[in-house]
């Protein structure tokens, strides 16, 4: 069992590297990775056929089954698990070029739908020759306003310059925005929508030097290094620090309606702590925080 197992990765390994890209299917519905597409992911890795400071673009897809809206959600879900979980790898965001969704394949109606349509592509070197920068550049306040009724104002901006999100906030341990985040994320709707060239750049950053979860007891304990938090479903603080990033970039694209052409996302775990040591919990908070990058204007 083994030696047919250690063949069909070295023979999907082949075929990908002989084509211009490479695809991971799904199941019907599902766009989280299993431990399977994870180990094809990782053949690629292994075999240098993606690797860090090589372009690569992702493009995700999904069959008739369901409407049209919910594929094209489904479809860049897809691509965005393909994204988050080779930046997990190594794989530095700026030569992550583009992640987007295709929405559903046009095929014949079809109750079952079409098992090879639920994918994401892979496309080794990516579409351009241009890549992201991720260098951080410091700028000024640019949000006014009240909490209910912010106001933001990107003209001192620079390209790649970055501000803080303010008021943008989780549950404990998760990525799902709660509603006090809207005023805010509707203020940045607003601003591209004003600024129909603005691009941008979602990061997510966490705090906490080490990652942790809160037993059935309510005590904070530390993860030890590779187990899960079966409570928050998280194995890394750095994978959260990208979900978050992304609830920003999905609620802009599906509640707001954004061009998802117009939103990147990245997260960076606690690599960029503003407080460091995290002695206090005002030192977690400023650590603990969504910021914006202006990529183009």
């Amino acid at each position: 069992m083994k030696y047919i197992l250690l063949c069909w990765v070295l023979i999907s390994t082949r075929c990908f590297a002989q084509q211009d890209t490479a695809t991971i299917y799904f199941s019907i519905g599902s766009y989280q990775l299993t431990t399977a597409q994870k180990k094809s992911i990782d053949s690629l890795l292994y075999h240098d056929i993606l690797a860090s400071g090589r372009r690569v673009g992702i493009i995700g897809y999904a069959d008739i089954v369901g409407g049209e809206k919910s594929n094209k959600e489904l479809s860049v879900k897809r691509a965005n698990a393909v994204a988050a979980y080779l930046q997990f790898m190594g794989i530095d965001t700026q030569f992550i070029e583009q992640v987007t969704g295709a929405g559903e394949i046009n095929r014949a109606d079809n109750a079952a739908g079409y098992p090879q349509d639920r994918k994401v592509a892979i496309i080794p070197g990516g579409f351009s020759k241009r890549g992201w920068n991720t260098k951080a550049v410091a700028t000024g306040k640019v949000i006014s306003g009240s909490v209910d009724s912010p106001v933001i104002n990107i003209d001192n901006v620079p390209i790649n310059g970055t501000f803080r999100l303010e008021n943008v906030y989780f549950d404990f341990g998760k990525a799902e925005l709660l509603k006090p985040s809207f005023p805010i994320l509707n203020a940045l709707a607003k601003t591209m929508r004003d600024n129909p060239n603005l691009k941008i750049q979602v990061e997510g950053h966490v705090c906490c030097s080490k990652p942790y979860t809160i037993d059935a007891n309510g005590q904070k304990r530390e993860l030890k290094a590779g187990e899960v938090d079966t409570l928050t479903m998280f194995t890394t603080i750095g994978e959260l620090s990208v979900d978050r990033a992304n609830a920003v970039r999905i609620y802009l694209i599906f509640r707001k309606g954004i061009s998802d052409k117009r939103i990147h996302f990245v997260g960076f775990g606690n690599k960029h702590m503003i407080a460091n040591p995290e002695v206090t919990d005002a030192d977690r908070a400023l650590n603990r925080r969504v910021e914006v990058r202006v990529i183009a204007k």
